[in-house]
């Protein structure tokens, strides 16, 4: 005779199926669900705001104060904002579309004359995101959390300790350590670098320590050799997801990553699988080469510098101001 409890268990065996079938494919958010805004550009609250918006940047670039605090060199301060509404691609769609111009621009070195939605903009390493989507559309998902030493071959013959145990060890550092600035991995490799050390009393560097190359002007951009045999003599900061470590080196790396990942150049990886699925056609990784189409700040001489490029190729993302605001960087 079975038992009360054997025919329980039993009833719930048999429910099993019925249950598991009866489960959401996908559960949404928790809370209540609401239709997608349409229109905002037309209404009238909107409207008054972003009034109030344009209002508030006027006053700024006219006083150089603010209710939140002042801008420091407001007279040499370009800026562009602009807020889009994404149910519509017009530019009635444009809730605010406000472009603030210098009076000093470096026009005789390329620069626009005046900002406008058309100016393209040198974003730095906020284009770093685009680095880490082009890793992710080029199968970087698969490589997560694998050491970056298997896809980079100048990493993986590397010993793991050296006697004073401050080497990088390769084998410990995995492609999304680097992508989230957790690979413990020193900053960058770069002649200028010990300038700053000299200045803040540090004992100065060999000549046989200085790096040879660089992204500065007065110095050879490196080759990917050169990068890698100078910077692999560089300490370990952390250990790797030990802590936030900032490193452009790190996104260096990353960038010959997508080219191992894609048999591309990082440019053309970063155009053909990131850039053009998305329609931005005048964001890329190279300087534009229309004169007059970016900004470029009085005494800047950085717009067309190539950022750690080997062989002179540029690794960031400019993008056009306004409905694509991005000059990636690696």
């Amino acid at each position: 005779m079975l038992s009360y409890q054997s025919i329980l268990v039993t009833a719930l065996l048999a429910w099993a199926p019925a249950i598991a079938s009866a489960a959401p494919a996908a559960a949404g958010l928790l809370g209540p669900a609401f239709a997608a805004p349409t229109r905002l550009a037309a209404e009238p609250s909107i409207r008054a705001a972003a009034a109030n918006v344009t209002a508030l940047l006027d006053e700024l670039f006219r006083t150089g104060t603010s209710p939140w605090g002042s801008l420091h060199a407001a007279n040499d301060t370009a800026l562009s904002v602009q807020v889009l509404s994404i149910d519509d691609d017009d530019d009635g769609a444009r809730i605010v579309d406000y472009h603030h111009s210098p009076g000093n621009l470096n026009v005789s070195a390329g620069s626009a004359a005046r900002v406008d939605a058309d100016t393209v903009y040198r974003t730095g390493s906020i284009s770093k995101l685009f680095t880490a989507y082009a890793l992710l559309v080029n199968q970087g998902r698969k490589w997560w959390d694998k050491p970056v030493s298997e896809i980079l071959p100048e990493l993986g013959g590397q010993r793991e300790e050296r006697g004073d145990g401050a080497q990088t060890r390769w084998g410990e550092v995995t492609v999304g350590a680097l992508a989230s600035q957790m690979g413990g991995v020193s900053a960058g490799y770069m002649a200028s670098f010990p300038m700053f050390g000299a200045a803040a009393g540090l004992p100065p560097l060999k000549p046989d320590e200085i790096a040879k190359c660089s992204n500065d002007p007065s110095q050879p951009t490196c080759t990917r050799e050169q990068f890698f045999r100078g910077y692999l003599k560089q300490h370990a900061v952390q250990a790797p997801y030990t802590t936030a470590i900032y490193s452009n080196a790190g996104y260096h790396l990353l960038g010959y990553v997508v080219e191992a990942l894609t048999n591309l150049s990082f440019a053309d990886a970063l155009q053909r699988t990131v850039l053009d699925p998305l329609g931005l056609r005048h964001s890329g990784a190279t300087v534009p080469a229309k004169k007059g189409s970016g900004v470029i700040p009085q005494g800047d001489s950085g717009w067309d510098l190539p950022m750690l490029g080997e062989d002179g190729k540029a690794t960031a993302v400019r993008p056009r101001a306004m409905r694509e605001t991005y000059y990636v960087r690696r």
